[in-house]
C-alpha cells in the first residue's frame, strides 16, 4: 500500500461513518457519525399510536357507505327562526357517505360532516331570504301589496295550484312587473304588441340564469334549510 504524504509510517486513513441508506437525515448525527436512537424511537412510538388510532376508527366505520345514519346532530348551530330537515334523498348525502367511508370515519365523524353541511345550507337559505327581501323592496313602498295582488290574479285565472310554477318569477322585481303588464293588458282588453325581436315593446329582458347570483341559483336547489 502506498503511503500518502504527511502520514507517519504505518498510519492508515479511516473513512468517517456515513448515514445509512433510507435513514431520514433528522435521525442522523453528522458530527458524531451516529444514529439518534432516542429521536428515532420517539418518532416510531408516535407513528405506532397514530396507526393504532386510525385502525380503531376504521374498525368502527360501517361496512358499507349506506351504513351511516343521516341525522342532524344536536351540535348544529342554526340562526333563530331557521330549521334544517334531513333529506336522505339528496345526492350530496350519498356523496358524503362515500367520502366518509373511504376516509374510514365512524358515525361520529360522519355526523361532523352533516353538521357542516346543515350549517352551510342554512347560510345559503339566509342569503336567499335577504335577496328576496331586496327584490320586494325594489318594487317600492307597496312592494308586498303588489306581490300579493299578482298572486291573487294568478290564482283567480289559473287556480292556486299554479302558484308554485311562478315561485321564482314572483321572487324577482322584473317577474312581478312582467305579470303586472299582462294584468293591465287583460283588464284593458288590449293585445300585447310585439316587435321584430318577438317580445313585447318595453318588456323586461328574459332572465339569464348563467348570470344569477349564488342566492338566485340556490332557489332551484332546496337542500332542506328553511325559515320556520
Amino acid at each position: 500500500m502506498q503511503q500518502q504524504a504527511g502520514q507517519s509510517p504505518g498510519a492508515l486513513a479511516v473513512a468517517s461513518p456515513s448515514r445509512p441508506e433510507g435513514l431520514p437525515e433528522q435521525f442522523w448525527d453528522a458530527e458524531t457519525g451516529s444514529v439518534k436512537f432516542e429521536d428515532l424511537g420517539k418518532s416510531y412510538n408516535e407513528l405506532s399510536a397514530f396507526k393504532a388510532q386510525a385502525d380503531s376508527l376504521r374498525a368502527a366505520a360501517p361496512e358499507t357507505p349506506d351504513g351511516y345514519a343521516f341525522r342532524v346532530p344536536d351540535s348544529v348551530k342554526l340562526p333563530d327562526g331557521y330549521t334544517f330537515v334531513a333529506n336522505p334523498d339528496d345526492p350530496l348525502v350519498s356523496l358524503g357517505r362515500q367520502v366518509a367511508h373511504r376516509a374510514g370515519l365512524d358515525q361520529s365523524g360522519f355526523d361532523d360532516l352533516v353538521k357542516m353541511y346543515a350549517e352551510h345550507q342554512t347560510g345559503q337559505a339566509q342569503q336567499l331570504e335577504t335577496w328576496k327581501g331586496e327584490q320586494v323592496k325594489a318594487l317600492g313602498p307597496q312592494g308586498p301589496q303588489r306581490v300579493a295582488a299578482v298572486k291573487q290574479y294568478l290564482t283567480a285565472v289559473a287556480g292556486a295550484a299554479v302558484l308554485p310554477v311562478f315561485d321564482f318569477v314572483l321572487d324577482t322585481k322584473s317577474g312581478v312587473e312582467a305579470i303586472e303588464r299582462l294584468m293591465r293588458h287583460a283588464n284593458s282588453g288590449g293585445v300585447p304588441s310585439y316587435g321584430q325581436s318577438g317580445r313585447e315593446s318595453g318588456a323586461a329582458p328574459e332572465l339569464d340564469r348563467s348570470k344569477m347570483t349564488p342566492a338566485e341559483r340556490f332557489h332551484f336547489a332546496d337542500r332542506g334549510a328553511k325559515r320556520t
